[in-house]
């Protein structure tokens, strides 16, 4: 990668990538697989990629693990990496053909001359790529989602916690995060989880649209908001004991996208910040106390991205939509140049990839199917989604 100049400032890329998953299991199955890539040749090998498990006790959050992460990264290889930090545990419920890897390794429809299909970390890594980082610079991402935009247009300052969003529709934003900006979209005013359409036409319109900020899922943290985290992990929430001890043990679960991002609106009371969280959170008054008394004068900021695209890789449901979206897109894995060997294809309204010899009929108007990974095979009457 080019050194990127920004001022005085010149930085390459990221230097470690650390995923999160649910337990030592899939922690070994993952870093697996991501060794075989990077022996494969097709990872850069300047990245050191760190595999990190949520404590065997219990599921602590996304808000949780970030700060477990962060804690261990800082033990493991010490203070001012640029690091991507990515959720990818869960147990797939959703997408049970792709739980043994979990979701951030589910192949896409996209064209490839390597022996190792392409899969969402490949798209995860290529937006990563060529964004302009910082020096100490963390950004936390889900691995469940696959995410494009204008990398040239992301602000030099950027806050101590930062988001991105798209303008998207009030509907898609109801399913979703939502950041609230001022009339000159420069200043987060709120952020909101999952409210109603009409909620977010009344209070959370982009000024002049019909449209929200989608939250887009990925947080940045400069060193200041790292030390917001990390004076959160030792903050004490009763008898002496600290909120990351409770986290080790499984006896606390917070979201980053919920108690934290709500807790740095600087502008809400206490009771309005219980009031926000308490249809998400699973954490106690005395952590939520905490929560707010930590971030709540953090200084969080958003931007508003171009040309962005956002596919979600969560369920069964939602696969062959994105990746009928992907295979008709202009997306490629940074490793791919325009003389790609093996491309998926479309036949008879039927997307097949990494398979060969298939046979599939299918019922008259229907979409969405959706082939991967078959050989010899003969599939009749698929009915689509």
């Amino acid at each position: 990668n080019l050194p990127l100049v920004l001022g005085e400032q010149c930085v390459t890329s990221f230097d470690v990538c650390a995923l999160v998953v649910s337990n030592a299991s899939q922690a070994r199955n993952l870093d697996r697989l991501v060794r075989a890539r990077v022996e494969a040749g097709l990872y850069p090998r300047e990245i050191e990629f760190l595999v990190l498990s949520d404590p065997e006790k219990g599921r602590v959050g996304s808000g949780g693990a970030t700060i477990l992460a962060l804690e261990a990264l800082q033990r493991h290889i010490g203070v001012g990496h640029s690091i991507l930090l990515i959720h990818a545990g869960g147990e797939s419920r959703r997408m049970p053909t792709y739980a043994p890897e979990g979701k951030l390794f589910a192949p896409i429809p996209l064209p490839s001359s390597s022996t190792f299909p392409p899969i969402v970390l490949d798209l995860q890594l290529t937006l990563f790529l060529k964004y302009p980082w910082l020096p100490g610079e963390v950004l936390v991402t889900s691995g469940d989602v696959v995410i494009d935009f204008d990398t040239n247009l992301v602000p030099r300052s950027r806050g101590e916690v930062y988001g991105f969003a798209k303008s998207e529709s009030f509907a898609v934003g109801s399913e979703h995060g939502v950041f609230k900006f001022d009339r000159n979209r420069r200043t987060v005013v709120d952020f909101f989880q999952k409210e109603s359409a009409d909620f977010l036409e009344e209070n959370a319109s982009l000024e002049g649209t019909r449209d929200c900020a989608l939250d887009l899922g990925i947080i940045g943290l400069n060193s200041k908001g790292i030390g917001r985290l990390l004076q959160l992990a030792s903050a004490e929430i009763s008898d002496g004991r600290r909120i990351v001890d409770s986290l080790k043990e499984g006896e606390t679960h917070f979201d980053l996208y919920v108690e934290v991002l709500m807790g740095c609106i600087g502008s809400t009371t206490f009771g309005q910040f219980r009031k926000k969280v308490q249809r998400h959170t699973l954490a106690n008054e005395s952590t939520l106390k905490v929560v707010y008394e930590v971030l709540r004068e953090t200084d969080l900021r958003a931007t508003l991205v171009k040309n962005a695209t956002f596919l979600h890789f969560g369920s069964l449901r939602e696969y062959p939509e994105s990746c009928e979206a992907l295979a008709n897109g202009n997306l490629r894995p940074f490793y791919q140049y325009d003389d790609a060997e093996l491309r998926p294809t479309f036949a008879s309204g039927t997307l097949l990839f990494n398979s060969s010899h298939c046979n599939v009929d299918i019922r008259q108007s229907v979409t969405n199917v959706c082939i991967e990974g078959c050989t010899n095979s003969n599939i009749a009457l698929a009915g689509g989604n």
